[in-house]
């Protein structure tokens, strides 16, 4: 069986299991389910991995992190209670907000930025400064130096440039600043660094990296549908991926969202992408299309 065929089946599985939650007592709904099931072994088993991803998937996205101050957490979870998705939030306060495509933009300022897929920034500039919110994904900035100082929030993070070229990337729990061109001097309300040209540091809630050298061509990758993964973790990894993958990515298992993953990965191909990373650990990729992709340790 193809990995298409297989897809196939997971989306029929995944369309009787839905409709079967929304209406428990229809009787066609449960005779369509059992006719799929006795169509063979094959049809039992996706049908048991679409029960297991939809379980797996409402207790993992009760426990997952996400780096958002009180009032964000609130709004978002209140959104999501009511069925309305948290994409609604963003496309509400985002003033501009990317798709499943990156894409290249001027910013009021005239300053150029190139925004991942799945981003979303907030600006507001006038004539003494340049500010940027990066409320979600990541952004490769090119400022040109103006007199105005450009500032970029990142949750707790502000990172300060007046002429540089840099990348600010919100993956998973963590926010890393790497700079192409230049300086920037990152805050996050205690502490500031300076980080030179060839540069990355890594923020998160837990610890904050000194400045590390990093491959000035692997800066930003995502902009020619690329990422290399140096030193990046399971999770942050993903946390890239599920920008270009429709639903919800979870890693279930703190072991495996830790694991150090290297090597260069095609994001035209995200849940290719996905499995080759999965592969690594003996793990299992369970997706539910348009609505939730699980990896699972066997």
């Amino acid at each position: 069986m193809t990995t298409t065929d297989r897809d196939r089946l997971i989306e029929e599985a995944a369309d009787i299991f839905l409709s079967l939650r929304d209406e428990p007592d229809n009787g066609e709904l449960e005779r369509r389910k059992k006719a799929f099931l006795e169509r063979g072994t094959v049809e039992r088993e996706v049908y048991r991995e679409v029960e297991r991803a939809w379980g797996v998937a409402k207790t993992a996205k009760r426990g997952r992190k996400r780096r958002t101050g009180p009032i964000l957490a609130l709004a978002a979870s209140l959104v999501v209670a009511l069925y309305l998705g948290p994409g609604l939030y963003l496309s509400i306060i985002a003033d501009i907000r990317t798709t499943n495509l990156s894409q290249e933009i001027t910013l009021q300022s005239g300053d150029s930025a190139h925004l991942d897929a799945e981003t979303a920034i907030q600006e507001e500039s006038d004539n003494s400064a340049r500010r940027i919110t990066l409320l979600q994904g990541a952004a490769y900035f090119d400022v040109a130096p103006d007199g105005r100082p450009f500032v970029v929030a990142a949750d707790n993070l502000s990172i300060r440039v007046t002429g540089t070229a840099f990348e600010v990337n919100k993956a998973f729990d963590v926010i890393l600043v790497s700079v192409f061109e230049g300086v920037v001097e990152v805050t996050d309300g205690e502490h500031t660094q300076i980080v030179q040209e060839g540069e990355r540091v890594i923020h998160s809630t837990v610890e904050t990296t000194s400045p590390e050298k990093v491959d000035q061509s692997s800066i930003a990758r995502w902009r020619d549908n690329r990422i290399v993964a140096d030193g990046m973790t399971f999770a942050q990894l993903a946390a890239v991926l599920e920008r270009r993958i429709p639903g919800n990515v979870i890693i279930v298992g703190d072991d495996l969202q830790a694991t150090q993953i290297t090597g260069g990965y095609d994001l035209t191909k995200p849940l290719s992408a996905l499995r080759s990373m999965a592969a690594v650990r003996n793990a299992r990729v369970i997706t539910v299309p348009s609505v939730v992709t699980v990896v699972i340790e066997n």
